[in-house]
């Protein structure tokens, strides 16, 4: 059984979420994008906008790894420091 533990979880009464059942129901995605930075939840923000359906994973809470140390700025390209 799959088991999150919530970064916050051992602030509360509760020590775990139960989510197999509740969060992952028998269901087919479009795209499956592992790590939930910057770039993840904005490529999944996009798909979503584009009408695909979109699972994100992330290890840890969303945006707290590289993310967390960055200007949190999906990069745009190189072509825009041309301008």
């Amino acid at each position: 059984m799959f088991v999150y533990e919530h970064i916050y979880s051992k602030l509360t009464k509760f020590n775990h979420i139960d989510t197999r059942d509740l969060a992952m129901p028998e269901t087919n995605f479009d795209l499956f994008i592992v790590g939930g930075g910057i770039n993840g939840a904005g490529i999944a923000a996009d798909a979503a906008g584009r009408g695909l359906t979109v699972a994100l994973c992330e290890m840890n809470d969303l945006a707290s790894a590289t993310s967390s140390n960055s200007s949190k700025l999906i990069h745009g390209g190189l072509r825009y420091l041309e301008h």
